[in-house]
């Protein structure tokens, strides 16, 4: 056997007399099958180097402990969703099974089995690929299953493709507080919201299929979160007999969904549906509401929990709103006179102080044989008028990911001059840019520049007495340090640190609204 390299590159070729030559790629590591998987598996992770594809064998595997990759540009592969598994029933310590939170990382061609919390978490992540994934909770529709199956959160384009999710107790697939996301061709069935797109920017949801899950596709908007959610579009997607009974956990936002939805639109705004299957869905197609109707209250003053921007159109409708259960049947009861509920039911909550100016009406332009109808009309009375939604928006522009190149140049390190740009605010809001690069001097956070926040001078509320900004303070307002061993922080509610000598990114990455309810 013979081998050598051409000298062009890091590649190997081996050569044995009268065989094929083979070329070895020295950025692939393959992880043996055997004893010992669980430990050479999580070696490989942590030695990862940008540029290499780690490749698991065919096979199950038990794993104990959560696994975590934090390297750049690395890819995690596997034989297929069918073949290789990694089994964390018996996983005993970490929180996700599997968490990423490095950038231009792809998963592909493995599964996540029975992990004790969440499936798959990418957390502030730039160029996200989840490709020929599974993640399963063999128990079913089970309330003591993890929440969330694929879920990234606070990241940028996101690509989740030809996956399956089975059994997640809040959603499926989920991609919250995030931007430029391309959700396609995956089933998911037997979760609670089979896709949810939430607080999230520039979305596609496209060719995927929502088979018996409580709720098929949601889209929602949520207080006290990092980033408002607009802009998503919905279309060519087959969402059937989603009438699981809702097993969410009490408390979970997601139990309000009525079990038999196809689609649920609340508080989004610039919401585009069309072309999709919605059929068999026992209480409604599509519902668009306002956050009110969860009976939830928040103390987030900048939130506006009303929907608006919405258009429906040309989507293909069958047996829907047949039977509604949960809140929908009491909506039904408001219908009754009317024929009952219709396939497509607008609250009208957020209008009951006026009718929306044009720009901002929910649109419907289906045949007529598809009913809908508005909760709260005029005068606070149910209506079936057709004519409330005839009008129509621009569609909404196709969303193009970057590529991984184009991150890859944008994750570079800031130079002098763009820090000193991100530190010098303008204005009289806060600087959160700031935060990003943990800038030195109090007056770059801007924090005080339109009055001193009483928030910030609660008993509990503290600033790392080591951090920098302390020593800008002067005596511009009266702050609380912190004591030994408490945890630095300038916060309103909840848990968040200010940047100073530990991880900024993890603690207060998009600081503006603290506390984090979901998808934290």
């Amino acid at each position: 056997m013979l081998a050598c390299s051409d000298g062009g590159n890091d590649s190997v070729l081996i050569k044995a007399p009268d065989e094929e030559v083979v070329v070895v790629d020295p950025n692939v590591v393959t992880i043996a099958a055997g004893e010992g998987f669980q430990t050479r598996l999580m070696e490989a992770l942590i030695n990862a180097r940008p540029g290499n594809i780690i490749e698991l064998p065919a096979g199950e595997f038990a794993l104990n402990t959560s696994i975590s990759l934090d390297v750049d540009n690395v890819t995690l592969r596997g034989k297929g969703l069918d073949s290789t598994i990694l089994n964390f029933d018996t996983q005993t310590s970490g929180g996700e099974s599997v968490l990423v939170t490095s950038n231009n990382v792809v998963l592909e061609d493995f599964a996540v089995v029975d992990p004790p919390s969440d499936g798959i978490k990418f957390k502030f992540s730039n160029g996200v690929t989840m490709r020929r994934m599974r993640v399963e909770w063999t128990c079913g529709a089970c309330e003591e299953n993890g929440a969330y199956g694929l879920y990234p959160v606070q990241t940028q384009n996101v690509l989740i493709e030809d996956s399956v999710v089975i059994g997640a107790s809040d959603a499926g697939v989920y991609v919250g507080q995030s931007d430029k996301i391309l959700v396609r061709r995956n089933r998911v069935s037997l979760n609670v919201a089979g896709i949810e797109i939430e607080n999230s920017t520039n979305s596609e949801v496209y060719e995927n299929t929502a088979i018996d899950n409580t709720g098929g596709i949601l889209v929602f908007d949520l207080p006290n979160l990092s980033r408002e959610g607009a802009r998503v579009r919905v279309y060519n997607n087959v969402v059937r007999g989603n009438n699981t009974v809702n097993f969410a956990p009490e408390g979970n936002i997601v139990g309000v969904v009525p079990t038999g939805t196809g689609m649920l639109v609340m508080a989004f705004s610039d919401v585009e549906i069309f072309d999709n299957t919605i059929e068999d869905n026992q209480s409604a197609a599509i519902v668009i509401v306002d956050y009110q109707i969860s009976g939830l209250t928040t103390d987030d003053t900048d939130y506006d929990g009303t929907p608006r921007r919405v258009y429906v159109h040309d989507n293909r409708y069958s047996n829907n709103s047949y039977a509604p259960r949960d809140l929908a049947s009491d909506i039904a009861a408001m219908f009754e006179p009317l024929g009952g509920v219709p396939m497509i039911v607008y609250d009208g909550l957020g209008e009951m102080g006026g009718r929306f100016e044009d720009k901002d009406r929910i649109c419907i332009q289906e045949d007529p044989s598809v009913t809908r109808g508005i909760v709260f009309g005029a005068g606070g009375s149910p209506s079936v008028d057709q004519s409330y939604f005839d009008c129509a928006h621009a569609s909404l522009p196709a969303v193009v990911l970057d590529t991984p190149d184009v991150i890859a140049e944008g994750e570079k390190p800031l130079t002098d001059a763009e820090i000193a740009a991100l530190c010098t605010p303008e204005g009289n809001q806060p600087n959160f840019d700031a935060v990003e690069v943990n800038c030195n001097t109090l007056s770059a956070y801007n924090l005080f520049a339109d009055k001193p926040s009483r928030a910030w001078r609660q008993p509990g509320h503290c600033i790392r007495p080591d951090h920098a900004v302390v020593h800008g303070l002067c005596n511009q307002v009266p702050l609380h340090l912190c004591a030994a061993g408490q945890a630095g922080g300038l916060q309103q509610q909840g848990c968040a640190g200010f940047p100073g000598g530990y991880d900024h990114r993890e603690d207060v990455h998009h600081a503006a609204r603290f506390p984090q309810r979901r998808g934290g």
